[in-house]
């Protein structure tokens, strides 16, 4: 039995590694990717490195291609494409949301604080965050969802040079950011200068961004180093690589014909969340494949399955309709967005679904709530600027 760790070499990791990079280049090209910080860059290095393990490992067989074909012709055809012209939410409907979220995150997070303690001073944070949100569940959702928004928020004020507000949002943020408990948190605040960046032009120079990315890449090494000790390396290879156990796994073992699923499984957890069933019908693709090729039996724990893989479990012999599926809805939601808000609450939809759809419809739920008081917010702004017309 092949265990990918083992089965990649190191020509074939670097291999992977530099065909992505040159890859995301071309999506820089054509400008569906706009700078090293997009939100979507990581969904997109794994898609291409799991592709360049697969064919440097003699598993991409010929649904293999045409799946990889077929999702990045769409999301190059329709990068163009939106729902709705225009913005559908202004930027000062969007901070009036945060502004409600800061204040319920505040409230929610001290009483995390004092029932639970600092997440990050536990001797075992990684541990810690396991049961850190047991019972306080809707405090985990609120956390994600005002992450995000605040560190938008503290963008915009750093912007208009309010570097006062803005320095404290963004130590706010950081906060949030570290309460999820995983020690490399604060990266995710890169991917908020991206969807910043995606509809600003801040001028930043070359040297700056050089500078800027080898202090992300000196981090996350540091991060990998305070983690593995002396096997820091080790850590940050197997991390790597496992960014394509699950199709690997799938391909390797010829699960093709054990793992079948209907098209409503990418739903199922969202129907269950919804109350539109009683309880799950599937056990995820990760820990299926787990169990089919390590006879291991865990149904909590799993790789990620990917597009290529769901495509087939799904869709059989008409595999193919999947990555167009899920191509066009990634690529029309990113440039239907239309602030940077927008791009990153909606990348907790797009952003997981060609890598896990299940996690991805399970977020459906919160953005139907952010929908709904963003909704709420709007209708009361314009009710206050026809009273104020009103009044002139």
């Amino acid at each position: 039995m092949k265990v990918i760790f083992e089965e990649v070499s190191d020509a074939l990791f670097l291999t992977a590694i530099f065909g992505s990079v040159f890859s995301l280049f071309l999506l820089y090209l054509i400008r569906f990717i706009r700078s090293t910080f997009d939100p979507a860059i990581v969904t997109l290095f794994q898609i291409t490195f799991t592709f360049f393990i697969l064919v440097g490992s003699g598993l991409a067989y010929a649904e293999v291609w045409i799946s990889y074909v077929v999702f990045f012709v769409t999301i190059v055809f329709f990068r163009k494409v939106s729902i709705v012209s225009g913005t559908l939410f202004t930027i000062k409907e969007w901070q009036m949301l945060t502004t409600i979220f800061i204040v319920i995150s505040i409230f929610t997070n001290v009483i995390l604080v004092y029932k639970k303690g600092f997440i990050l001073f536990h001797p075992n944070p990684s541990e810690a965050k396991l049961v850190y949100y047991q019972g306080f569940g809707i405090f985990k959702r609120i956390n994600e969802i005002a992450a995000p928004l605040c560190g938008v928020a503290a963008l915009y004020l750093l912007y208009e040079k309010r570097l006062g507000r803005g320095i404290l949002l963004l130590l706010y943020t950081s906060f949030l950011l570290i309460s999820s408990g995983a020690k490399s948190g604060l990266i995710s605040m890169v991917f908020f200068v991206g969807a910043f960046y995606h509809f600003y032009d801040i001028k930043i120079s070359r040297t700056k961004i050089f500078l800027l990315g080898l202090a992300v890449l000196t981090s996350v090494l540091s991060l990998f180093y305070w983690i593995y000790k002396d096997r820091f390396l080790e850590g940050f290879y197997n991390r790597m690589v496992a960014f394509a156990d699950g199709p690997y796994y799938y391909y390797a073992g010829n699960l093709q014909d054990r793992l079948n699923y209907s098209p409503d499984y990418a739903l199922d957890q969202f129907l269950v969340s919804v109350r539109l069933r009683s309880e799950l019908r599937y056990i995820s693709l990760g820990p299926a494949i787990n169990r089919e090729y390590f006879h291991h039996k865990d149904e909590l724990t799993g790789p990620n399955p990917q597009f290529s893989v769901e495509a087939q479990a799904m869709f059989g012999t008409l595999f193919f309709l999947y990555p167009f599926i899920i191509g066009m809805t990634f690529a029309v939601l990113r440039r239907t967005a239309a602030t940077p808000f927008a791009l990153i609450i909606l990348s907790l939809f797009f952003n997981p679904l060609p890598i896990d759809s299940q996690y991805a419809f399970s977020n459906i739920v919160t953005l139907l709530v952010l929908l709904s008081l963003i909704s709420f917010v709007k209708f009361f702004s314009v009710k206050i600027k026809r009273a104020e017309t009103l009044e002139t």
